[in-house]
């Protein structure tokens, strides 16, 4: 065995000893230093059409949940009870299903007959569609997974063999009749003055093959186009007021670039299609703003809305962990894809997966709660329909802040991310006349809570916090 021996001069080694010292007493320093975040209301981006969630799956399901608790489920939905969410997704079921491995997944379909239609077929998603429009909610999106048994080429709603595309050939008309009159059945019964509707579901996807597990169909670029362009002509010659968000595609990069194209590069839907809808599964922030760019570079006056996104994951994940990471994916689609809308998956999941803001036990005695509710709500409760996205930077990278403006200028709203261990003060600049009037944060304890902190300002370890920012009255 050899034995090295290491000499160090001893002025060296005061010095070594004196440079560790030096560094340890900074580190609080540096961790704890202060980011200022300036608001900036001249720089202003996309106009805010609300949150939401889905009623896919759960609603035509609540039929057998006491009263009490779905009221409640409701009420930390969409109320300022909860996350008071502006945005609800209405399911046009394709019915059927049987060869569906998970019969929760089944839905009700309303057309009797081509033509004929009758709602309380789906009497218990309709009940809460009432029940939410109640609550004030006026931004309906019908959407629906996939066309009924009798447009499709398999005679099933799950998909096509091996997963390829499941309209029949031709059939693109009579698809878009079908969806246009249910819309405005939902839409007259509903008393909306409008509705969107949502004709097709994450195209590129191969919806099928073996795993038949939910209604589904793909669709190439151009049959997606034609059956777009087939519903917004339907709308247009009957004069109808729906507003139509194509295609759902499942998530932001290269490969639904080509499904972009197919539709605004189509002089019709270019002219017509009122939003461009995205879902976020499987994307990378630097996917997000490449996307947007060829969208708007087609269409400089489309809507890009985040229409559906959950955390892929089996568990519930009811923790601040999974909320975090949600509020990230909100912030990236928010700066770098531009969207005005974002809606989650599931409004309520009865499952043991990461699908839901709020989740039914299996007795359908009880409610658990996440903390993506509360996170979105941070969002939603404050940041309301009419908002518009302006600059807040920030000094360093601790923290991610953005920043909104009411329609009429009176109001701002500062939503503040921050995803680190430690409690991070804030320096926040404001535009002259503006002050800080309340403050409310989510973290491991606090749901959407009010604080009464003083300055200097500051976010808590793992949290977010939403400022909301008052015009001094002179």
């Amino acid at each position: 065995m050899i034995h090295v021996s290491y000499y160090f001069d001893p002025m060296l080694r005061r010095i070594v000893i004196f440079t560790i010292l030096l560094f340890l007493c900074a580190a609080p320093s540096l961790a704890a230093r202060e980011t200022t975040v300036t608001v900036d209301p001249s720089q202003h981006f996309q106009h805010i059409d609300g949150f939401g969630a889905s009623g896919c799956w759960w609603a035509q399901l609540t039929d057998s949940w006491p009263s009490k608790l779905l009221n409640q489920a409701l009420d930390l939905l969409f109320t300022e009870r909860g996350a008071n969410l502006t945005i609800y997704r209405y399911n046009i079921g394709a019915g059927g299903g049987s060869e569906l491995h998970y019969p929760g997944r089944r839905t009700f379909t309303v057309e009797v007959s081509p033509g004929v239609y009758d709602l309380s077929r789906d009497r218990a998603a309709i009940h809460v569609l009432d029940m939410v429009l109640q609550r004030g909610v006026k931004n309906i999106i019908a959407i629906t997974n996939s066309p009924p048994a009798r447009l499709t080429r398999t005679g099933m709603v799950s998909g096509g063999e091996n997963g390829g595309p499941n309209l029949r050939v031709g059939a693109e008309r009579e698809y878009a009749k079908y969806l246009v009159d249910i819309a405005d059945l939902v839409r007259r019964h509903a008393k909306l003055p409008r509705i969107s509707l949502s004709p097709i579901n994450e195209p590129q996807w191969k919806w099928g093959g073996d795993k038949r597990t939910q209604e589904g169909c793909n669709y190439s670029p151009e049959q997606a186009a034609l059956v777009v362009q087939a519903v917004l002509e339907e709308v247009a010659n009957r004069r109808l007021p729906i507003d139509v968000q194509a295609p759902d595609l499942g998530r932001w990069g290269k490969e639904s670039r080509d499904y972009v194209q197919s539709l605004l590069e189509r002089p019709f839907i270019n002219a017509h299609l009122n939003t461009l809808s995205i879902h976020s599964y499987f994307s990378e922030a630097a996917d997000k703003q490449p996307l947007a760019d060829l969208i708007h570079h087609l269409n400089p006056h489309v809507t890009i809305a985040m229409s559906e996104y959950c955390q892929m994951e089996t568990g519930r994940h009811l923790d601040m962990n999974a909320a975090l990471d949600m509020g990230q994916v909100i912030y990236d689609d928010l700066t770098l894809g531009n969207v005005s809308a974002w809606d989650w998956w599931l409004a309520v999941s009865p499952g043991n997966y990461a699908d839901g803001l709020v989740y039914i036990t299996r007795d359908r005695q009880n409610l658990l709660l996440s903390k993506r509710l509360d996170v979105l709500g941070q969002f939603s409760r404050f940041v309301r329909t009419g908002f518009v996205r302006i600059a807040a930077n920030c000094s360093t990278s601790n923290i991610k802040a953005l920043a909104f403006s009411s329609a009429d200028q009176k109001q701002i709203v500062v939503v503040l991310i921050n995803a680190s261990e430690a409690k991070l003060p804030i320096a926040l600049r404001l535009p002259d006349g503006f002050h800080l009037r309340q403050k409310f944060v989510t973290n491991a304890n606090l749901r959407v809570a009010p604080s009464n902190e003083n300055l200097p300002l500051s976010c808590p370890a793992r949290s977010v916090t939403t400022m909301i920012i008052a015009k001094s009255q002179i």
